[in-house]
């Protein structure tokens, strides 16, 4: 993790009046798949809130400590139309949330399609959304997590990343590891571009991710829409009507096919907030009801005292981290 980021991620977490563990892992141990062996250094704004040019891939860490019962986990794809990745307000902030709500969050910064970097810059993204369910389901036990409570969450361009991890788990895009499975136990989705077919297509996205004229079989294969079972997992939706960057109609149809295909599924249409409404209106607002949702499916585990322990600390993912891990009072 860069020094600055340390910085600014330490100043944030003092603010607040709990405590976790904090890791910063790469998402990797064997070679990145679909790489063409050249790598770009990741380009930060200057306030260390957004990120570019991404192509090693890094989960941040954020586990609730002094607990030795299993909790349950939330993998966030922040948004930036994969030109991008909001990794300030669509990440680390909304897993400080999560924290609080007893619940490990995991903050990937995913390749972003660069034909430079990967071979086939269409599938790094999902690539990396496998990589990063298998990893933290494999790793389950050290972590102090529930395996069959991982959940995948996405904003925007991010959302349509969480949302192929959640409809197309049986396609092998990352190379599997003995055992674990890919496919999410539920899908949390904000304002999420959801089809790259018009007229539901966000342009910009598409054509970051797919090229500038995709065929129309490939624009349906990263359509989630069109993809949605019965075995898709149990969704929660959250979308602006005012939203004029990315079509409110995203988050309907995807809705609908859930309910047509039985997926137990539930979307909430705020009447203002615009894209990107995660870094102007406040979490607890929007995310109270989100939070309903969890603690009623099971995805939230309440803990009683006696689930306490103050000696117990997850162990970090058995993979060679960059930075030690370090805890610091959130």
């Amino acid at each position: 993790m860069y020094p600055k980021t340390c910085a600014l991620l330490f100043m944030l977490c003092t603010s607040l009046k709990i405590h976790a563990q904090i890791f910063d892992t790469p998402l990797y141990t064997t070679g990145i798949p679909n790489a063409t062996g050249h790598y770009t250094a990741d380009s930060w704004t200057k306030d260390y809130s957004e990120v570019r040019m991404v192509s090693k891939p890094y989960m941040l860490i954020l586990s609730p400590k002094q607990h030795k019962m299993l909790t349950s986990a939330v993998i966030i794809f922040p948004g930036g139309g994969y030109s991008s990745e909001v990794f300030e307000r669509e990440g680390k902030a909304i897993g400080m949330e999560l924290v609080k709500q007893n619940v490990t969050a995991f903050i990937v910064r995913y390749r972003l399609p660069d034909s430079a970097t990967m071979l086939n810059p269409a599938i790094g993204p999902i690539q990396d959304a496998q990589q990063a369910v298998q990893l933290v389901r494999a790793e389950a036990k050290n972590l102090l997590l529930d395996p069959d409570r991982i959940g995948v969450m996405g904003f925007s361009a991010g959302g349509h990343l969480a949302a192929m991890a959640g409809t197309q788990f049986d396609s092998v895009y990352a190379p599997r590891l003995d055992g674990s499975s890919v496919r999410p136990d539920f899908m949390i989705l904000v304002y999420p571009v959801i089809s790259m077919k018009d007229p539901l297509a966000h342009a910009d996205s598409r054509k970051r991710l797919l090229g500038a004229s995709p065929s129309e079989a490939l624009e349906a294969q990263f359509s989630n829409e069109l993809h949605v079972t019965d075995k898709t997992p149990p969704t929660y939706l959250i979308y602006a009507k005012d939203d004029d960057m990315v079509s409110p109609r995203n988050s309907t149809v995807f809705y609908q096919q859930l309910k047509m295909h039985g997926v137990d599924a539930h979307i909430e249409a705020l009447e203002h907030g615009g894209h990107g409404f995660a870094g102007r209106i406040p979490a607890e607002q929007w995310m109270k009801n989100l939070f309903a949702w969890m603690r009623q499916s099971g995805w939230i585990l309440d803990m009683a005292p006696e689930d306490l322990e103050p000696d117990a600390a997850p162990t970090p993912p058995q993979v060679p981290a960059t930075t030690p891990a370090k805890e610091v009072a959130l």
